[in-house]
């Protein structure tokens, strides 16, 4: 079934993986130092990989959710490239003066849940845009969306411009759909 719900899902999925990754990673390091420093080695390839796997899995149901559409013409969704040059800065910013491992931990699998998913929205609202045939894209709640996403759903916008981001906040369950 090719529903915003799946690909929702799927991307959960994958979050999942990155998260069992990362509590590998926790159970290793016992200092705020060796945090910083594991982050920084592992963080960048983390969300490369989960990323692309999300870009890609968003490319593949965009394509399906167009015929599904019944969308003539030829256009085939494509992933975004996936380098998180913020990565370090994710890690810095979790472990910053004062915070514990256990709140780097939240606040890590937050950014790290939130940059995969992004890719997945990302690729899907820039194929939209790209897309001949699409009117453009929309955001999609997960049905217990917060203030700032039910705000922005209730605006029932369809955005058809390269320069309309997609808003997230870590642990964000929304996601873009196209609009045909």
């Amino acid at each position: 079934m090719t529903t915003p719900t799946r690909l929702r899902n799927d991307v959960r999925a994958l979050t999942t993986l990155a998260e069992r990754d990362l509590s590998k990673l926790w159970q290793q390091v016992t200092t705020a130092a060796a945090a910083q420093q594991a982050l920084n080695d592992t963080l960048p390839a983390l969300i490369e990989t989960y990323g692309m796997a999300a870009a890609a899995l968003a490319a593949d149901w965009y394509d399906e959710a167009r015929v599904k559409a019944g969308v003539g013409g030829s256009f085939r969704a494509f992933p975004i490239e996936v380098r998180d040059p913020g990565a370090p800065v994710l890690a810095g910013w979790a472990l910053s003066e004062g915070k514990t491992l256990d709140t780097a931990r939240v606040l890590v699998a937050g950014g790290v849940q939130r940059r995969i998913a992004n890719a997945a929205r990302y690729t899907v609202a820039r194929s939209s845009i790209a897309d001949p045939r699409a009117q453009g894209w929309r955001r999609v709640g997960d049905g217990s969306s917060c203030r700032f996403c039910s705000m922005l759903l209730g605006r029932g916008a369809v955005y058809t411009e390269a320069s309309a981001s997609f808003d997230a906040h870590d642990h964000c369950g929304c996601s873009a759909a196209p609009a045909f």
